[in-house]
């Protein structure tokens, strides 16, 4: 056992020995390194070039490996990641050798492609020194394994890989939403965007034409001509110069600005009522769409601009006429034609009598301006014509009656309503007020009495005619018997 024990423990010695020899002898040893065939750089054993990145800048492992010289033949490299089709293994473009090559030095890949025809790209190198090599590889077939090789006995310091991108062939999607607006020799157009992250631009099309090139979902189309329909359609590229289909397509027809509006809004019709110093005022409202307004005329003079159809024109003197006219105006500016005249004779007092009736009290209003306010005490009502009766009252029993009319002016009276029921004369209009009725339907004092005359004629013509009708009707009933 001990004979075995320390034969077993000399040739472990040995060995140990003998590897020790070889660590210390292969770094200094360049023919051992060249007769081997192979590097020693540990970039090409278990190392990936980059096939796991493939992007269109130049692939590196991540290290230089600037100081650690390798010899010969440089060992094959073969991606290390499980690409499951031909279809998924990389494809080269370009291979990079850094080395310190000698004159007339051969430096170059093998290149085993998914089809397995090799293929051998190589360069010459004509001066010294560590250098920067680049093989083109005229090729774009895929690939499965990249042999890089230096002779004879050529440093290599880094070795590297360019590779192609698959060309992106996947359209963005066609774009949705498209809506557009009209506009005078144009149109705008509004889609929704499209979420593409390689979205590059848009491309409107008008009757199946490229038109415009937008960055925007919102293209405005100018030099249209007005009242002609167009189609519109838009597309999205892609960076890679994918156009998609087109979207659903719109027909829009520019249109010109609408002729200017001349037609003046409809006459107003106007009412007017006396108050104290003041003047009420209403009318009636035209049924234009475009109504703006209105103006206001007293004596022939424009003296406000008003939006609601009523208004009280105040700081007018009592007993003086006053004619008032209103017009309307539209959004254009057009004026309609004035109203008709409404005079007006500001007053300082209600002219009220109050006539006692047993269990009721006659209200009759010869001034004022309506509606009247009535109260009474027990009880109130507003009132817009000249007479009321306050009923439901007790006999002779006083009641104190207040009347208040639209412009403020107040009359006030206590009553008795007596035992019994009376007599309750008729009221005839005031004969101010039925002159002023008269003006405001013929318009002017001379009017009235053109009308005046011409009745009085009228009646005189038809007395004269039966008279004669009377004379010969007495004759023909005297021959008659």
């Amino acid at each position: 056992m001990g004979v075995k024990g320390g034969e077993r423990t000399r040739r472990i010695c040995i060995v140990m020995l003998a590897a020790f020899l070889i660590v210390a002898i292969l770094p200094t040893s360049n023919v051992f390194a060249a007769n081997s065939g192979y590097g020693t750089d540990s970039l090409l054993f278990g190392k990936t070039l980059g096939f796991n990145s493939w992007t269109t800048d130049k692939l590196t492992d991540g290290s230089d490996e600037t100081g650690e010289i390798i010899y010969g033949r440089v060992n094959s490299y073969t991606p290390k990641y499980g690409f499951p089709t031909t279809s998924d293994l990389p494809r080269v473009a370009q291979a990079y050798i850094r080395a310190d090559a000698a004159v007339n030095t051969a430096l170059g890949v093998r290149i085993t492609f998914a089809d397995d025809t090799v293929v051998d790209y190589s360069v010459t190198v004509s001066s010294t020194g560590i250098q920067d090599y680049f093989i083109p590889i005229p090729s774009t077939k895929r690939v499965k394994s990249v042999i890089f090789w230096a002779e004879p006995f050529t440093p290599v310091y880094e070795v590297d890989l360019k590779g192609i991108l698959d060309p992106d062939t996947t359209p963005p999607a066609a774009p949705t939403g498209l809506t557009g607006v009209s506009g005078d020799t144009k149109v705008t157009l509004n889609w929704n965007a499209n979420s593409e992250s390689d979205l590059d631009h848009y491309v409107v099309y008008v009757d199946g034409v490229a038109k415009a090139t937008v960055r925007t979902n919102r293209a405005t189309i100018t030099d249209l001509v007005n009242g002609k329909e167009y189609a519109f359609r838009v597309t999205a590229v892609d960076t890679s110069g994918n156009e998609s289909a087109k979207s659903a397509e719109i027909k829009k027809t520019p249109v010109g600005p609408p002729p200017p509006d001349t037609t003046p809004p409809g006459v107003p019709t106007l009412n007017g009522k006396p108050g104290k110093k003041q003047a009420v005022l209403d009318w009636t409202k035209p049924g234009d769409a475009d109504l703006a307004g209105y103006y206001l005329y007293q004596d022939g003079t424009k003296i406000n601009t008003l939006s609601a159809t009523n208004t009280v024109v105040n700081g007018l003197e009592n007993g003086k006429q006053y004619k008032f006219q209103v017009s309307a105006f539209d959004t254009s500016g057009n004026e309609s034609a004035k109203s008709n005249t409404v005079t007006v004779t500001p007053a300082d007092r209600i002219d009220v009598v109050l006539i006692p009736n047993g269990d009721s009290i006659v209200v009759q209003i010869t001034g004022g301006s309506p509606p009247y306010h009535i109260d009474w005490g027990a009880a109130q009502k507003t009132i817009s014509d000249t007479q009321y009766v306050i009923a439901n009252l007790s006999y002779g029993t006083d009641y104190t009656v207040t009347i208040t009319d639209a412009g403020g002016l107040t009359y006030t009276q206590t009553v008795n309503t007596g035992t019994e029921k009376g007599f309750i004369p008729p009221t005839f209009p005031n004969p101010q007020e039925m002159f002023q009725r008269l003006l405001d339907v013929f318009g002017t004092a001379g009017t009235i009495g053109m009308a005046i005359i011409g009745g009085a004629l009228a009646l005189g013509i038809l007395v004269v005619l039966a008279r004669w009708a009377w004379i010969l009707l007495k004759g023909w009933l005297a021959k008659s018997r």
